[in-house]
């Protein structure tokens, strides 16, 4: 999707060898659909993507379900699954983006790493709010820093079942770093699960 300002709603989008779905541009809003190829959306260098009550399925190993790279500014998702490979990530937050990547009531599933974060740009923040890691590939990383600074509090992150072998790895960080987990729950929850 090139442009800007678009919509899709209440819609099935699949891609049998491709990316389902490439967003550039401003202002794309993906609602209650079904997204499903090779990776499941690509948004890249875009600004203000919002998707929100979907699913994002990624069907080959090493892919990402979501990935954001290329200067993209903000994210927001909302009420979604993110299924990756089981090889790849539900959410790949690839380098130098900049602006909120806001996550809220989202469950990654299926994959080796829930969520996957590599170092980026100036005035990056990340704000996740009651997200679940479910049913991921036996012995995946929930939360994964590739490294940077991160000053970050993630609330109400559910590792739900014994799929986590790590709930946050974070060794790769700097030591300025900060990351606070809040009312964090399940059988994999607390520091004897970090990595």
């Amino acid at each position: 999707i090139p442009a800007g300002f678009n919509s899709i709603g209440a819609s099935t989008i699949t891609s049998a060898g491709n990316t389902a779905m490439d967003i550039r541009g401003s202002s794309h809003t993906i609602l209650d659909s079904y997204v499903q190829g090779t990776s499941a959306v690509a948004v890249t260098g875009s600004t203000g993507t919002v998707i929100g009550g979907s699913v994002l399925a990624a069907v080959t190993a090493g892919s990402n379900a979501l990935t954001l790279t290329g200067g993209s500014v903000n994210l927001t998702i909302a009420t979604s699954t993110l299924r990756g490979g089981s090889a790849g990530a539900g959410l790949a937050l690839n380098e130098g983006n900049v602006g909120i990547v806001a996550l809220g009531s989202v469950t990654f599933t299926g994959s080796a790493r829930g969520l996957e974060i590599s170092t980026q740009g100036a005035l990056f923040s990340l704000a996740a709010d009651s997200i679940t890691f479910r049913a991921l590939t036996a012995g995946a990383t929930g939360i994964h820093f590739l490294g940077g600074t991160f000053v970050s509090t993630f609330t109400l992150a559910d590792f739900e079942d014994t799929s986590v072998g790590a709930n946050v790895s974070a060794a790769a960080l700097d030591v300025n770093s900060r990351i606070t987990m809040n009312a964090y729950s399940g059988v994999r929850k607390g520091s004897v699960y970090e990595n």
